[in-house]
């Protein structure tokens, strides 16, 4: 697998640990950059072209599928990750109808997130469990409100 250039909209204090971390670890990944603010996330796109965009999704009222929908238009290679916490379904097919290509959650560790990276990279999907769960209740719930 090729070297791996991360891009981050995160939370300041997350994309600067993961980068001192993966350049520690001499994985074959680097954090390029970080930033806080998705307005400017196209604009780093341009500028930095990544092979994977991590996104914090846990704020979706930012606009945030807006810009990732712009991002993958323009970028359609780019892979995306999406940070989360327990999504509802319509939320989760709200971020894949927008790019996203993977999952990792508010709280994981850098295992996690490497995982997740090398998982798209080689074309697959990234799920954790507890989302793969929540979206599965989330699933059922509704179809017993249809059939009930």
């Amino acid at each position: 697998m090729n070297y791996t250039r991360v891009l981050m909209i995160e939370i300041p204090t997350f994309s600067h640990f993961v980068k001192n971390v993966t350049r520690k670890a001499s994985l074959d990944m680097d954090v390029i950059d970080a930033v806080v603010e998705p307005e400017n996330a196209l604009e780093l796109v341009r500028a930095h072209l990544p092979d994977v965009l991590v996104v914090d999704l846990r704020n979706e009222s930012n606009g945030i599928f807006n810009i990732l929908k712009t991002i993958s238009s323009e970028y359609p290679r780019l892979l995306m990750i999406g940070r989360t916490k327990d999504p509802e379904i319509n939320f989760v097919l709200d971020a894949v109808s927008a790019g996203v290509a993977g999952f990792i959650n508010e709280h994981i560790c850098l295992e996690e997130l490497v995982k997740a990276v090398y998982t798209i990279r080689q074309g697959n999907p990234y799920f954790p469990q507890n989302i793969v769960h929540q979206v599965v209740q989330n699933l059922q719930a509704q179809y017993a409100v249809v059939n009930g």
